[in-house]
C-alpha cells in the first residue's frame, strides 16, 4: 500500500500444469533495502487511517439508545449501522485486491477519500437526525475499509523484510482494532443529541486529517539498484487470474481461511451485540451504557495487546500452535460468558454478589478477546504462507472478505434469545476444527492426501 506506481515484477512458479505466471513484488524493494525508514512513516499512514475506519463503525452501536432517538430508529435499524458496514465491504474487496496490486497509490488514496467521506457523512446525519444519511455513511466507511483489510498483508510484503513482516502485520491490524477499542469509549464523550453531533464533528476534522498526511509524508520509493520505479517492469495482463485459479486450488488454503474468518466474524460481531445484550436482554441485573463501555473495551484492548505481543514475539515455526491455544481460549471464554449471560444464572449471582458478575464478565470479555482479535495478525500470515505464491493482497482479501460476510450475517442473527451462543458455537467449532488441521499438517501425507490438500 501506499506506494506510486506499483513496482511489480514477472516470475513463475512450478504448479502442477506448467509454469503460470504470478505477480510478486521488486525484490530490492520487499526486502526493505534503502527504505528502513520509509516502511515505518507508511504503516503510520496506514494505521492512522486504518483506527479511525474502526472509530466510525462504533459511532452508533455504541450508544445505541441515543442512535435510536437521534435518528428516529429502532435497534434493527442500528445493527443496520454496523453490519451494513461490514456488507457494504464484500463488493469492495475485490476491485481492492486488483488495484492494489495493478495502481498501489491510487488506490490507497481512493480508500482514504472514502473513509474521510464516510466521515462527513456521519457528521450530516447526525446534524439532521437522518438514518438514510447514517445508512449511506457506512456504506462509504465500508468501501473504506474493503482498501484497508486488503492491505494488511501485502503492505507488509511491499514494504517490510520477512523477518518483521508479521509484526507489521499485526501493527496494522491491531491499529485497526484499536480504534475499536477508542471507538468503544463514545459514551463518555456523547452523552446528548449535542455532545454525539460535536463528537462526530471532531472525529470527521480528523479523519480528514489523513488526507494532507498521505499526500506530503508518501514518496515514491527507489529500489536498491537505483532504477526508477515508474519504470518497472509491469505484470503482465491475465497474471492476477492466473493466480487466483491457482489460489482457488489450495484446499488446504480455503480450509485455513474459513477457520480464521469464521472467529474474526465473531471478533466483529462481539461489540456490535454486548451492548443491547448487556442492557436490554438482561432483567437482573440489567448494566448500563457505562457498563457495557467498560466490557467492550476490555475485549478490544486486550486482544490489540495480544496480537500485538504475538505478532513480536511469536517466530513463523510457532504459529499453529499459538494459533490454537488463542482459538481455545476464545471458545472457552465466550462458553462461560454465554453461560453467565442467562437470565436465570444471571440473576443467581446476583442476588447472592450484587457486583461479582460485572467483575467475571470484564474478565472474561477481556479473555475472548484476547483469542478472537489477538489472533488474526499471526493468522493472516499463516494463511499468505499456506496461498503462496498468490499475491498477499489475494490472500489476505479473501480470508478478511469472509470476516466481514460472517460478522455480518453473526450481527443480523444474534438476538436476546440466543445471546452470545451463536458466537460461542462458531467458536468451539473452528477451535477442534483447527486442531484436527494442525494435526494433519503433522502426520505424514499420502499421495491422495497431498492432492486434496493442494
Amino acid at each position: 500500500m501506499l506506494t506510486r506506481p506499483s513496482m511489480l515484477t514477472r516470475s513463475t512458479t512450478n504448479s502442477g500444469s506448467g509454469h503460470l505466471p504470478l505477480v510478486s513484488v521488486d525484490t530490492s524493494f520487499a526486502s526493505g533495502e534503502g527504505t528502513s525508514s520509509h516502511r515505518w512513516i507508511v504503516l503510520a499512514v496506514f494505521g492512522y487511517n486504518a483506527a479511525f475506519n474502526a472509530v466510525a463503525s462504533m459511532n452508533f452501536s455504541a450508544v445505541s439508545s441515543l442512535s435510536e432517538e437521534l435518528l428516529s430508529t429502532d435497534s434493527t435499524g442500528v445493527d443496520w449501522l454496523y453490519s451494513g458496514m461490514l456488507f457494504s465491504v464484500l463488493p469492495a474487496v475485490f476491485p481492492a485486491a486488483y488495484g492494489l496490486v495493478r495502481v498501489n497509490y491510487a488506490t490507497s488514496l481512493a480508500g482514504i477519500g472514502f473513509n474521510v467521506l464516510g466521515g462527513w457523512l456521519r457528521f450530516w446525519a447526525a446534524s439532521s437526525g437522518s438514518f438514510v444519511i447514517a445508512l449511506l455513511s457506512s456504506v462509504s466507511l465500508g468501501l473504506a475499509a474493503g482498501v484497508i483489510i486488503c492491505s494488511y498483508t501485502s503492505l507488509a510484503e511491499r514494504h517490510f523484510p520477512p523477518h518483521e513482516r508479521a509484526l507489521a502485520t499485526s501493527i496494522g491490524v491491531q491499529c485497526n482494532y484499536f480504534g475499536w477499542a477508542l471507538g468503544s469509549m463514545i459514551p463518555v464523550a456523547a452523552v446528548d443529541t449535542p455532545s454525539m453531533r460535536a463528537t462526530l464533528l471532531v472525529q470527521a476534522i480528523l479523519m480528514t486529517g489523513a488526507l494532507p498526511v498521505f499526500l506530503l509524508l508518501t514518496r515514491t520509493p527507489t529500489p536498491a539498484d537505483g532504477t526508477d520505479a515508474a519504470h518497472a517492469e509491469p505484470s503482465p495482463r491475465g497474471s492476477e487470474r492466473h493466480s487466483l485459479l491457482q489460489l482457488g486450488r489450495n484446499g488446504r488454503f480455503w480450509m485455513h481461511a474459513l477457520c480464521y474468518a469464521l472467529l474474526g466474524g465473531v471478533s466483529f460481531t462481539i461489540p456490535g451485540i454486548q451492548d443491547d445484550i448487556f442492557t436490554k436482554c438482561l432483567v437482573t441485573p440489567k448494566f448500563s451504557s457505562d457498563q457495557t463501555m467498560w466490557t467492550n473495551f476490555a475485549f478490544i484492548i486486550s486482544g490489540v495487546i495480544t496480537g500485538l505481543t504475538a505478532g513480536y514475539w511469536v517466530s513463523e515455526e510457532r504459529q499453529a500452535a499459538v494459533l490454537q491455544v488463542l482459538f481455545s481460549v476464545a471458545a472457552a471464554a465466550l462458553l462461560a460468558i454465554s453461560v453467565l449471560s442467562t437470565p436465570d444464572v444471571a440473576k443467581s449471582i446476583h442476588d447472592a454478589a450484587p457486583h461479582l458478575l460485572y467483575d467475571i464478565l470484564v474478565v472474561l470479555m477481556a479473555l475472548a478477546g484476547a483469542g478472537c482479535l489477538g489472533f488474526l495478525g499471526l493468522g493472516l500470515r499463516r494463511a499468505s504462507a499456506i496461498g503462496h505464491p498468490a499475491p498477499e493482497a489475494f490472500t489476505g482479501g479473501s480470508v478478511e472478505w469472509l470476516v466481514q460476510l460472517f460478522g455480518g450475517l453473526l450481527t443480523q442473527i444474534s438476538s436476546c434469545a440466543l445471546s452470545f451462543y451463536a458466537c460461542t458455537g462458531v467458536a468451539c467449532v473452528v477451535a477442534v476444527t483447527l486442531a484436527v488441521l494442525n494435526r494433519i499438517s503433522r502426520a505424514p501425507a499420502t499421495d491422495h492426501e497431498q492432492g486434496l490438500l493442494s
